[in-house]
């Protein structure tokens, strides 16, 4: 299978959308090495991404301030 292939249906089975054919290729793949990696490439890659979308940048000011106040409270 071709790594945009891989990736598509990476895509399709997070976004929900995999079909019947698209499901059974998905788990053909399970068995090959290859598509493994490219599966665990893609999926590492889109994990990454939601963890960059749920993290505050910590070089602003206001971040930092916050950040040293939650230090100086804890116990």
């Amino acid at each position: 299978m071709a790594m945009h292939r891989s990736k598509y249906l990476i895509d399709q089975l997070i976004n929900r959308r995999l079909t019947q054919e698209e499901l059974d290729e998905f788990l053909a793949g399970l068995h090959q090495e290859a598509e493994l990696q490219a599966y665990s490439d893609r999926l590492e890659a889109y994990f990454n991404e939601l963890l960059k979308q749920n993290q505050p940048p910590l070089n602003t000011e206001e971040n930092v301030s916050r950040l040293l106040n939650e230090i100086k409270f804890r116990p």
